[in-house]
């Protein structure tokens, strides 16, 4: 399953998916929260990054003279996130979300995030249980920026999509090869779950060294069910962004504001 890419395989991880430009994306949302949808913002000054893996968004926003916290539930993530010094073990919890630490939620933050598709590990149900304890610590005027699928790409399999197959070149001759998906799609009838296959190859040379074939199970989550719920519960105030083509690539960007 793929729990293991997060777990004892971690440090594949952070190689396969290192490749965003994370800088331009920080840049893309800071810039957006600086215009705000209203007049009369509070500075900036502490930011809780969901599902955060290796943390990459974290350090980004660090130089931005945030005070920035992570949540995940993989302690390997958190071991490789703060390996390099640049984030302190004491801003990054483990917890399984949608459940946010106590310590977590004795603090206000300005900004939250939930990229690189994470949000669809959760549930509709546990979605809502989420969204509901971030509305109890995020300051009004304060955003929530997701990234999710481009339905439309989905439903073609992502061939379209840009890195579905990428091969990362590392030292001494080594390569690693991602295929995700690696075969179609499975879409669930019942609910709104699809199944992605994953294909890994690591090689020495042309010697084949690792093979893993994962399976990603995950919900989709459109911008209407966010838009839905931020009617439904007078809470947020919701936007789809755009413009966004340098810094985020063929994703869906959304924002909830806190009312």
């Amino acid at each position: 399953m793929l729990n293991e890419l997060y777990t004892s395989d971690a440090s594949l991880y952070e190689i396969i998916a290192g490749g965003r430009n994370f800088s331009a994306q920080i840049s893309f949302l800071l810039n957006h929260y600086s215009k705000g949808f209203k007049k009369g913002k509070v500075k900036v000054s502490r930011s809780l990054e969901l599902f955060a893996g290796p943390a990459w968004h974290t350090k980004e926003i660090k130089k931005h003279n945030f005070e920035a916290f992570a949540i995940d539930a993989s302690n390997e993530m958190r071991i490789i996130a703060c390996n390099d010094g640049l984030l302190k073990k004491k801003y990054y919890y483990i917890s399984r979300l949608p459940n946010i630490p106590r310590i977590i939620t004795k603090l206000s933050f300005d900004l939250a995030f939930a990229l690189c598709y994470s949000i669809g590990y959760l549930s509709p149900l546990q979605l809502r249980k989420m969204l509901n304890h971030l509305s109890k610590i995020i300051v009004p005027g304060g955003m929530l920026f997701l990234e999710l699928h481009d339905l439309n790409l989905l439903r073609k399999n992502l061939d379209d999509l840009k890195i579905k197959e990428r091969i990362i070149y590392c030292q001494k001759e080594k390569s690693i090869k991602c295929v995700w998906p690696s075969a179609p799609i499975e879409w669930s009838n019942e609910e709104w779950v699809v199944q992605m296959p994953i294909l890994i190859e690591v090689r020495e040379g042309r010697k084949l060294v690792n093979k893993k074939n994962l399976i990603s199970k995950e919900y989709i989550h459109l911008p209407s069910d966010f838009k839905n719920i931020a009617e439904e519960t007078k809470l947020w105030e919701f936007r789809e962004l755009t413009n966004f083509k340098n810094s985020f690539l063929q994703s869906k960007i959304c924002v909830m504001e806190k009312l």
